[in-house]
Order: structure tokens, then sequence, then C-alpha cells
């Protein structure tokens, strides 16, 4: 029995048993009993609402991405908080845990002395992210899908996507900061394009349609 039920069940005003007694038969902490507890917050349901909307959007983002997506969006909360709403909501990220990818003693890392170990790290991670957010949930039926797919996730990993080493900010936000006294105020901004293409290749049916019978 969880504590909130066995907590539901204290009488305060029982006529023989006394609110310690009831406490030690429950298995009660009379320290969470005597103290009242907090209000929750008032928009604590509208934050679970969109913490839903995210969750089924992207179920691989844990409380810190949580965190920086709703902070973006004007909504303030603390990290605490967004892992008590979820442990609430019963939700928790996707994708695996801290430490999984620890290599053992004997693991030995090639290093050719030239940097090109930093790149295998970088291509590594990429494709771990891609493969734990995208591949494995989606289950993509053929090549047309799949290409849909990775189109919208590299689309979502650039532009929306927060990363902490980046101070939680998408990668094109901290490059156009860099580019700003850069690049002429004419010049393209191939990403937008880029983006575009893909909400246009999205649209497209997945599956092959039948061709039209010529007449002869």
């Amino acid at each position: 029995m969880s504590v909130p039920d066995r907590r539901a069940k204290l009488d305060r005003d029982h006529a023989v048993l006394s609110i310690r007694r009831q406490c030690v038969l429950l298995g009660l902490a009379r320290s969470g009993v005597y103290r009242r507890r907090r209000a929750a917050n008032d928009n604590d349901l509208d934050v679970m609402r969109r913490i839903d909307e995210l969750f089924l959007r992207w179920p691989f983002l844990g409380s810190r991405r949580l965190m920086a997506v709703l902070a973006a969006e004007g909504v303030r909360v603390n990290r605490k908080r967004v892992q008590r709403l979820m442990r609430l909501m019963g939700i928790a990220a996707l994708g695996p845990k801290p430490r999984t990818s620890k290599p053992s003693a004997g693991h030995r890392i090639s290093m050719d002395r030239k940097g090109r170990w930093m790149d295998n790290v970088f291509i590594e991670r990429l494709w771990r992210s891609l493969k734990y957010e995208d591949l494995y949930i989606k289950g993509y039926a053929d090549g047309a899908e799949l290409r849909a797919g990775l189109g919208q996730w590299f689309d979502f990993y650039n532009h929306q996507r927060p990363h902490m080493a980046l101070d939680n900010r998408a990668p094109m936000a901290v490059w156009r900061e860099a580019m700003v006294g850069v690049l002429p105020p004419t010049a393209v901004d191939m990403t937008l394009l880029l983006r575009r293409s893909l909400d246009n290749a999205a649209a497209l049916p997945t599956s092959p349609q039948p061709q039209q019978q010529q007449v002869a």
C-alpha cells in the first residue's frame, strides 16, 4: 500500500488509538503527519499538461531538457519540480541510463595523436542520440519513411533540441549569434530553406503511387 493510501487511513479523531499509535501501525513517519503539507502550485495542472504534450512528442526528454524547453516557452520551473511532476504522472525518459557506456578496465581507446579521436567521439554521441531518440522509437517501414523521419529529427536536433553543452540552446541559435556582423544582411539563410524543403518532403506520400496508364 502506498504512503498516500496509508495516510488516508489515519483517523485524527479516533476514540481509542492515538495518532502516534496509528502511525506505528500504518508505518508512517509522524513528521509527515503532523507537518502541514505545502499547497500545490496553482499552475501544476497546466505544467503537467504541457509536459505530457512534450513527452508524447519527444519521449526521450528527461527532466533537464524538459525544464529547458519549458523555460524557452516562458514557463519558469526548476528541475526538482519537473521531476516531482514526472513522478506524479508516472513517466520517465526513454533511453540508456547513466554510465551504461562506461568502458571496462581492460578497454583501450585508440588515439593517433592527430585529434581524430575527437571526431569519433562526436560521431558516436550523435549516432547514439539518433538511435535512442528516433530510430528505436519510430521503427520506419521503408526507406522513404526513414529519409523523411531522419530529416525531421536532424531539423529538431539543430533548431529545437536543448544541448547542455551549449547552455541548453540549440546549435543553430548559437551559430546565428556567432554570425551576427559576419554575414552581410543580404545573405540567404540556407538553414531556413532546408527546413522548408524538409517540410515539403514530409508532406509527400511515403508509399509508391500507382503509375498512370499511358493512352495509346
